[in-house]
């Protein structure tokens, strides 16, 4: 459980990064979370799957609910869906225009108000013009806040969001259709992450599968990685984009990319993209930056925190960057995503996503979270709640582990993406519990944390698994982009 604090630290950062630090009161009982739900009435599975054909029509129906124990304000509207970066569902929002298969729906925008424990049924017709083509169709009803919720630590405002796919298909012939286009190059915690559009150009679903390569120019080969996309639904545009281990130098790429799927391939040919010059940047490494962290922490660990302290750490580190760097990583971050889900929010449920789906408190089904899904493992209360408040800061889902056998318990129900694990705690080291978190949770990533790491701890660490080996005073600096580097595709969608 999360220990309580005599005060509680909120940073308002500005359009010109201005950062503000202020007192809050003596801890009181957290304010209760808003909730909303919406579930699939009558179906099986937590999306509907239906077939039409041309001038037919269905009626269906959704319940939204309040699951929580506060009123909440929440809307409910039809939203068009789109294939993520690497595949997968998305769900435009409220102020985005929708169109294409959203207009079969009659589902009409409404404001509702839920008391606790509230259930609201929605009737609407999914209907499918008389010259609709064959083939496989998507759109969505969405239910979300009204208006953003108080976060925690210093998490700016959430807003939750539920969202019931809507499949259709119209009988006929099948034809499945890829072609790429355009490449480029972005940076991300200062590495580059490389990619190639992709369009389906066909009228059925596919998840293709294949490599992406990457050429310098003089033809020599800078990367090479497998392709195993999500669903890119028919009609629609995704991307391939993977992450490198570098940044890239100055100069003219070429990228291409050989996808496969449902009996159709495409061999792109290479296509250039440009490298430009970076722009010089603040280290958020910069000289003086970390002591003034470990000064904090230290003073934590005396039982001496308080707003003022780590008010003034703040005031402190600002000076060389770090507070920018960190709380500007963080905005970003949510930026990127804002085009999918509101700046905390629950991955929409979409079919051909069930083995990623997992369950969501009270809300009556499943929900897919778009969060990255973090572990902190530390037997030290004062270094897992300053790491808590950095990750979430950055938008990430955070459980906390006070010992080995904890870590490994948590796991188990969590299924984190990123787990960060102190080698030295009582009972079970951090070592022997890394051996089991990879056999059992080889699809998390593990970064190794400690005071001070040895080279025969890091070289073991790394024999063992672990991404990464970091001094915990260095690791708070790095949070943001181990972030942003270890996110499963799904959530590298809009880098």
């Amino acid at each position: 459980m999360r220990p309580r604090r005599s005060a509680r630290l909120s940073a308002v950062v500005g359009l010109i990064c201005l950062v503000t630090v202020t007192a809050a009161a003596p801890a009181q009982a957290a304010a209760a979370t808003p909730k909303v739900a919406m579930i699939a009435v009558g179906q099986e599975k937590a999306y509907f799957e239906l077939t039409l054909a041309p001038g037919a029509s269905r009626r269906l129906a959704v319940e939204v609910s309040n699951p929580g124990t506060v009123r909440v304000s929440a809307r409910t509207y039809p939203a068009e869906a789109y294939s993520l970066v690497n595949g997968g569902f998305g769900a435009k929002l409220r102020d985005e225009a929708s169109g294409g298969t959203t207009t079969w729906l009659d589902y009409r925008p409404e404001a509702l108000q839920l008391e606790p424990g509230a259930k609201v049924t929605r009737d609407f017709t999914v209907s499918a013009p008389r010259g609709a083509a064959p083939g496989e169709y998507i759109t969505s009803v969405v239910v979300e806040h009204d208006l953003p919720a108080q976060g925690k630590g210093i998490v700016l405002k959430q807003v939750t969001r539920h969202v019931v796919a809507v499949a259709i298909t119209v009988p006929g012939p099948l034809v499945a259709g890829l072609a790429t286009g355009a490449g480029r190059q972005t940076v991300v915690a200062g590495r580059s992450v490389v990619g190639i559009q992709v369009r389906n150009t066909g009228n059925t679903h596919l998840r293709p599968k294949g490599e992406l390569v990457v050429t310098d120019a003089a033809g020599a080969v800078v990367h090479r990685g497998a392709v195993n996309m999500d669903t890119v639904y028919a009609h629609t545009t995704s991307s391939v984009e993977q992450p490198l281990d570098r940044l890239l130098p100055p100069g003219t790429y070429m990228i291409s990319a050989t996808l496969a799927d449902k009996g159709v391939s495409v061999a792109a040919a290479p296509v250039p993209f440009e490298v430009a010059k970076a722009a010089p940047v603040v280290s958020p490494e910069a000289p003086g930056a970390l002591p003034a962290i470990g000064r904090a922490v230290e003073k934590i660990r005396q039982g001496e925190a308080s707003v003022w302290l780590l008010a003034g750490a703040a005031v402190g580190l600002l000076g060389t960057g770090l507070v920018v760097a960190l709380v500007g990583a963080a905005l970003v971050h949510r930026r990127r995503r804002r085009r999918d889900a509101s700046v905390t929010s629950d991955r929409p449920v979409g079919p051909q996503r069930g083995d990623a789906l997992r369950p969501a408190a009270d809300s009556g089904g499943p929900v897919i979270d778009l969060r990255v899904r973090v572990l902190v493992c530390d037997d030290e209360p004062d270094v897992r709640l300053l790491y808590r408040e950095v990750v979430e800061a950055a938008g990430a889902v955070v459980v906390e582990a006070a010992d080995g056998d904890e870590c490994l318990e948590i796991a188990e129900a969590f299924q984190p993406d990123l787990v960060f694990l102190d080698v030295v705690m009582p009972g079970r080291g951090g070592l022997d519990v890394l051996t089991d978190l990879r056999r059992c949770h080889p699809r998390a990533h593990v970064v190794v944390i400690s005071g001070v790491l040895s080279a025969q701890q890091r070289g073991r660490a790394r024999e063992l698994g672990a991404e990464d080996c970091l001094e915990k005073l260095g690791l708070v600096a790095r949070i943001p982009g181990l972030l942003e580097r270890y996110a499963p595709p799904l959530n590298k969608r809009n880098l």
